[in-house]
C-alpha cells in the first residue's frame, strides 16, 4: 500500500500566491528568502520532522521569495534566515537565523495559540521587533584630548640591499 505524498512546503513567488496563503486557517509559518541566496536548507530537515511528528492540520507552511512578493520587502536583501509565523492575516513571531531548537519550540507556542485563538475566538497578539537602543549615559565630564608627545626629529638613513 502506498502512501500519497504530502507536500511539505508551499512555494510563494507572487503577491496574489501570498495573500491566498495566508488566508487559510491556522498557523503559518514562512521560510522568507531572498532570490539570490534561495530557501534556508538546514531548516528544511526541522521543517518535515516538526511537520511529520505533530501532524496537525492547522500547520502550514511555506517558503516566500522576499524579492517577488510585496508585503515582504522589509525582509529582502539578506542571506541570514528569516522564519516568519502567521496566525490568520496577523504576523505572530519571527525568528532571525538557522536556530532549530528555537525554530521548534516557537512552532509549538505558537500553534497552541493558534488553536486557541481559532476555537475559542480570541484576539492575536502582533509581533513587534524589539530593538535594543544603545544604554544611555550621563554627560561625562569632557577631558581634553591627550596632548601628543613632541618627537624629537633625527635624520636616519637607510638602504635597500638587492641580492
Amino acid at each position: 500500500m502506498s502512501r500519497k505524498k504530502q507536500e511539505l512546503q508551499v512555494h510563494l513567488n507572487t503577491q496574489q500566491e501570498f495573500d491566498d496563503f495566508l488566508n487559510k486557517d491556522g498557523l503559518k509559518v514562512v521560510d522568507a528568502y531572498t532570490a539570490w541566496c534561495g530557501a534556508c536548507v538546514p531548516l528544511q530537515g526541522v521543517f518535515r520532522k516538526i511537520k511529520m511528528d505533530m501532524g496537525d492540520p492547522k500547520l502550514l507552511m511555506a517558503t516566500a521569495n522576499t524579492s517577488s512578493i510585496e508585503s515582504l520587502n522589509s525582509f529582502s536583501g539578506t542571506s541570514k534566515p528569516i522564519t516568519l509565523f502567521y496566525g490568520g492575516n496577523v504576523l505572530v513571531n519571527v525568528v532571525r537565523g538557522a536556530d532549530g531548537p528555537l525554530v521548534t519550540k516557537v512552532i509549538k507556542e505558537e500553534l497552541e495559540k493558534e488553536h486557541d485563538a481559532l476555537e475559542n475566538n480570541t484576539e492575536r497578539t502582533p509581533f513587534v521587533e524589539e530593538i535594543e537602543a544603545p544604554p544611555v549615559q550621563e554627560e561625562e565630564k569632557k577631558e581634553d584630548p591627550p596632548k601628543r608627545k613632541k618627537i624629537d626629529k633625527k635624520n636616519v638613513t637607510f638602504a635597500i640591499i638587492k641580492p
